[in-house]
């Protein structure tokens, strides 16, 4: 069991745990968790066994196996656990002994040892080395890696050693696959992959070697098949089928076909176990509801219709699932069936039978009961009608109207009191008059408290809360019956007149006290808050005008409306505190840009900081355009990364930062791409030109003439007398241009040995370049750089032909290379120019059948090629990318600005930026470089170029030279062959 299916496994038993219901189910679960425990539990005994003796490779081998052991026993070692054991006990389900705590914290002792060259691995390994024991020393070293990731002496050993072996092992393979040695072929290819050495760039030497495997694999398909056994065969079949389809191994047609047989055979043969499972199955749960059908009539009790009828309709479900498969069943089953089907049948219809005699006499007793139930109507109708009354009464709040309807239902219906109905309303209508008298009492005491209060002065509470007082009085008025409410009105007009003119004078009295505090303050605005003032000035006048607000703010704001000052002074007020305001945000917002620009926190910040500085009357005008000239450059770590990593290129930058893969090709074609490539496709001189060898018969043996190479276009025909006659190119008859004439060759003069087709049409096949011409959108994946690289280095071909091919993939890439690629390999620009120096715009079709243009252009091309056979312009555009998206993806850390006075670093408080160049803006050109190095010998930054004053500072997070090693690396590039210039700016140096 994997990692994941244990995972599974403890999910499942919490949930077992949390909702403990289907036994059968945890029984399951049981025996699954107990078999994995065990087999954990051996494997960490056998850990523990090479442990004790000091055989700590064979152990941490062991515990590395997946799934890993310390996951397994961190899995299996769960928080439920204590709960799961206690069901198991409760339930008699068996369980394994639990992990020994002891052997798990010697293995974990192991992991955590620290791992120098004393430890018992680098023993095994130098022991290895001494034996010549390859594989056994890689496997000891990754090992070593595994455990301490930061060895790099580890880290570069195994390298060696997998170049080491997987050069022996490709050497023996190459030599097995000539020799057709198939069994040594499936065993160094086995070996490789279990080493997880990667395929290398011989990718038709592996397509070879899986097809030895795919054969082989076949053999064994024809064993399982005449074993039956068809699981086996699936297997086989997909495992051959997924070598096929990653190394794109093109299989022959018998051998293509056998695989699809087998794979249809495994298919057919699956679908029949199942198709016979689900029988049984099907089978079975009929003969499991015979056996309960039979259980529950031995069992001799009365059992319900609705359990009759279920099981009836189940058994009878059960056998048309069995009748679906047309297979013959056992007689005893059929009769079983048979006799159980019409048993429940006839006590499902008797059952009915009788219930519905029962519903029969239950409707009789009904209707007597309802007979005798109408006598009592009469008696409650009259009640029911009073109770309506007295609730009508209520719902319409007339108090006194209740009071009298009481007193004659007690005088002449007092006898139907007694019935519920008209107890509960009588009692209802009593409460609610009494409830009605209270209300009215409680109002006339507010309003009468009030009246007091008047007559006082008002002196004892806030203007606020007498008002709330009214209001609660007037809430209480409405809420009493409309019989009260004409008396309350009186007392509250009364008391509204005495309190309104009470308002007049407090109002009078706050005006007057607030014009006197707001003349003081107006006076201190108009004196002290004037930005010629020095700072401290202006913020003693704002401390003092904050002090006396909240006093202005109380007598502007009363609880009140009404008691609110003059609109006249309010405005003056209002005025004031705008100007304070505005002062006050001034200075706050000055504090802030200098205390960012002392210690800017980002770069979004400081150029936020900058904007502020420029805005704020309070700023240095000398240094007033400086910030604006920063400012308006808008930096950005993306305007960094695009001039000095993308090279100042749009595209380019795109491309490295949206995180897609390098694409060396196109979707498809345009208009003069197509016509070009539809015209090598159409090719007559490269698709339908062969090569053969002519034998002169009369000519004498030495003759130079007598055996000769021409070539033929098209098909050979035989005429009525036997002749050969087609289209001949002979070169010895025109050395200086292609001349296909109609010719006719006898048997007795003339003997043709076909050489097969050109060369350079099996360029054209191989190479790609034939994908490449087909020109469909879909089927567009040929990268130009690799043609054009191919063709640097083949020096089979004839000359004319590499000239006229590359000439015109030069053409077509320098017209749109960005889509080409052509941008990522600067190697290759220029090279346009260079072929048609040297003539290349000049050869023509056909042109390599001619010896004549071979020499002249194997003459002019030679130096071209040596020195153009050293490029590897698809590494090349491979590197920089990498290289360019690396450095775009690591980016720029911002740290600090440019004094504008001194033109030195400022804040520069970062540890990591203490020791490292810093870029930024140049003050020449006002562009990105590099402003400043650190001088280890005068530990100081020394200036590089004349820096822009206010330019933010950034540094390199990562080591320039390191991410060139990675990307170099992960291109296969040589860096010792690198041409720096072609590098972005970050990466050139001093």
């Amino acid at each position: 069991m994997n990692l994941e299916e244990s995972k599974r496994l403890v999910q499942q038993i919490r949930a077992a745990v949390d909702n403990p219901q289907r036994q059968f189910r945890e029984q399951r679960l049981a025996k699954e968790y107990t078999e994995t425990c065990r087999a954990v539990n051996l494997r960490l005994q056998q850990v523990s066994t090479f442990l004790q003796g000091d055989d700590i490779l064979k152990a941490i081998q062991l515990a590395e196996v997946t799934p890993k052991l310390l996951d397994l026993v961190t899995v299996l070692n769960f928080d439920s656990l204590s709960r799961w054991r206690k069901l198991c006990d409760q339930r008699g389900y068996l369980l394994p002994e639990p992990f020994d705590e002891d052997q798990v914290r010697r293995l974990l002792e192991e992991y955590e040892r620290e791992v120098d060259i004393h430890h018992p691995l680098y023993r095994e390994y130098r022991q290895a080395e001494m034996l010549g024991q390859d594989v056994r020393a890689l496997k000891i070293l990754r090992l070593v890696h595994h455990l301490k990731p930061e060895d790099r002496n580890a880290s570069e050993e195994s390298g060696r050693l997998e170049r080491k072996i997987s050069a022996k092992r490709l050497a023996i393979l190459r030599g097995a696959i000539q020799d057709k040695d198939d069994d040594t072929v499936c065993q160094i290819v086995d070996e490789l992959e279990e080493l997880e050495f990667s395929l290398g760039g011989d990718l038709p030497l592996w397509q070879k070697a899986q097809q030895v495997r795919i054969q082989a694999g076949l053999k064994k398909i024809d064993q399982y098949k005449s074993e039956k056994a068809w699981r086996d065969v699936r297997d086989e079949a997909v495992f051959l089928e997924s070598l096929r389809s990653r190394f794109q191994v093109e299989l022959e047609r018998d051998i293509a076909r056998t695989l699809n047989e087998a794979t249809e055979w495994a298919k057919g043969e699956e679908e029949a176990f199942r198709e016979d499972r689900r029988f049984k199955k099907a089978l079975g749960d009929l003969q499991h509801m015979l056996n309960i059908c039979e259980e529950k009539y031995l069992s001799v009790r009365k059992r319900p219709l609705a359990e009759l009828r279920s099981d009836y309709e189940l058994l009878s479900r059960k056998w048309q699932e069995v009748q679906r498969y047309e297979r013959t069943l056992d007689e005893d089953v059929e009769e079983r069936f048979d006799k159980y089907y019409r048993l429940l049948r006839y006590q499902v219809r008797q059952r009915e039978r009788v219930n519905k005699m029962v519903y029969f006499g239950v409707a009789v007793l009904f209707v007597a009961i309802l007979s005798v139930s109408v006598m009592l109507v009469q008696a409650h109708r009259r009640a029911h009608q009073l109770a309506d009354e007295l609730e009508s009464q209520e719902r319409s709040r007339s108090v006194i109207a209740g009071e009298q309807f009481l007193a004659n239902i007690a005088e002449q219906d007092g006898k139907l009191i007694s019935i519920p109905r008209l107890k509960s309303a009588v009692n209802q209508t009593q409460q609610f008059i009494a409830k009605e008298q209270a209300q009215r009492q409680i109002a006339m005491e507010k309003v009468d408290w009030l009246i007091q209060q008047a007559e006082n002065r008002f002196i004892e509470l806030a203007p606020e809360q007498y008002q709330q007082r009214l209001a609660e009085a007037e809430e209480v008025k409405a809420s009493i019956a409309p019989d009260y409410q004409p008396e309350l009105d009186e007392k509250i007009a009364l008391f509204r007149a005495l309190w309104d003119a009470y308002l007049y004078d407090e109002k009078e009295a706050r005006s007057d006290r607030f014009e006197k505090e707001l003349v003081v303050l107006e006076k201190v605005a108009r004196e002290k808050l004037s930005e010629a003032e020095p700072l401290s000035v202006i913020k003693t006048a704002l401390e003092q005008i904050d002090d006396r607000m909240p006093v202005l703010d109380a007598l502007t704001t009363p609880v009140l409306d009404v008691l609110k000052v003059k609109e006249e002074i309010t405005f003056r007020y209002e005025a004031l505190k705008e100007r304070a305001g505005t002062m006050s945000r001034q200075i706050t917002q000055w504090d802030s840009v200098t205390g960012q620009l002392d210690n800017p926190e980002s770069l979004n910040g400081f150029v936020a900081s900058l904007n502020q500085y420029q805005s704020s009357n309070f700023a240095d005008p000398a240094q007033l355009r400086k910030a604006r000239e920063i400012t308006n450059l808008r930096p950005t770590t993306e305007k960094m990364i695009q001039h000095l990593i993308t090279f100042e290129d749009a595209k380019k930058f795109q491309a490295v930062t949206s995180g897609q893969p390098l694409k060396l090709f196109p979707d498809q074609f345009v208009g003069a791409e197509r016509r070009l490539m539809d015209s090598m496709k159409g090719d007559v001189f490269l698709t339908e030109v062969k090569r053969f060898e002519l034998t002169e018969v009369a000519r004498k043996d030495g003759d130079p003439l007598k055996k000769r190479t021409v070539y033929i276009r098209g098909q050979l025909e035989k005429d009525k007398f036997g002749r050969l006659k087609g289209m001949i190119y002979d070169p010895s008859l025109s050395a200086d241009a292609v001349k296909f004439e109609e010719k006719q060759l006898a048997p007795a003069e003339y003997e043709l040995l076909d050489q097969g087709d050109l060369k350079e049409f099996a360029f054209f096949n191989e190479s790609g370049l034939g994908a490449l011409t087909d020109g469909a959108a879909d089927s567009l994946s040929v990268s130009l750089l690799e043609l054009v690289d191919k063709l640097h280095r083949d020096r089979s071909l004839s000359p004319a032909f590499r000239t006229f091919v590359l000439y015109r993939l030069v053409l077509m890439a320098d017209a749109r290379p960005s889509e080409w690629g052509w941008q990522w390999a600067p190697s290759g620009r220029g090279l346009r120019k260079q072929l048609q120096e040297l003539g290349a715009d000049t050869v023509q079709s056909g042109d390599w059948l001619v010896p004549k243009r071979n020499t002249e252009f194997a003459e002019k091309m030679k130096e071209y090629y040596n020195r153009s056979s050293a490029l590897a312009l698809s590494r090349e555009a491979n590197f920089l990318f990498q290289l360019t998206q690396r450095a775009a993806r690591d980016g720029f850390e911002f740290v600090g600005y440019v004094d504008p006075v001194k033109l030195v670093p400022a804040a520069v408080s970062k540890a990591s930026a203490n020791r490292v160049d810093l870029w930024g803006w140049s003050g020449k050109n006002k562009k990105p470089a590099k402003l400043f190095s650190f001088d280890k010998d005068q530990d100081a930054f020394v200036s590089v170029t004349e820096p822009l004053a206010y330019s933010p500072l950034f540094i390199v997070p990562s080591d320039s030279e390191k991410t060139l090693r990675i990307a170099a690396d992960a291109a296969s590039y040589n860096l010792q062959s690198l041409n720096r210039s072609i590098l972005p700016k970050l990466f050139e140096q001093e």
